[in-house]
């Protein structure tokens, strides 16, 4: 289980570097017309999503070696479940801030 806790924070901090460079691996920005388009705020959703997927990353892998050094190994196989989930809700409710064509 240490490997998929592991390899999911380091898929979230890659992904928040891949998405800061290719603002096109959002799909609501690549949905938008020109005209929306004009209207975003790409920088700073890029700038948004980077922190926060690197943060969730983050912490899925420090929570991870946290509760398996307290030795508390269940709560550490399941850690990446609940930090992943709460991540990602947190940034699809925020992101919407960002669209300024409404």
């Amino acid at each position: 289980m240490a490997a998929w806790n592991i390899f999911t924070g380091i898929f979230f901090i890659v992904l928040g570097f891949l998405v800061k460079n290719f603002p096109l691996l959002i799909i609501d920005y690549r949905m938008m017309t020109k005209e929306q388009k004009k209207n975003a705020d790409i920088e700073g959703l890029t700038r948004f999503l980077k922190r926060g997927l690197i943060a969730t990353g983050v912490v899925i892998i420090t929570g991870y070696i946290l509760f398996r050094f307290l030795q508390m190994q269940h709560i550490a196989n399941w850690i990446m479940l609940p930090v992943g989930l709460t991540g990602i809700m947190i940034l699809v409710i925020v992101s919407p801030k960002y669209d300024h064509t409404k």
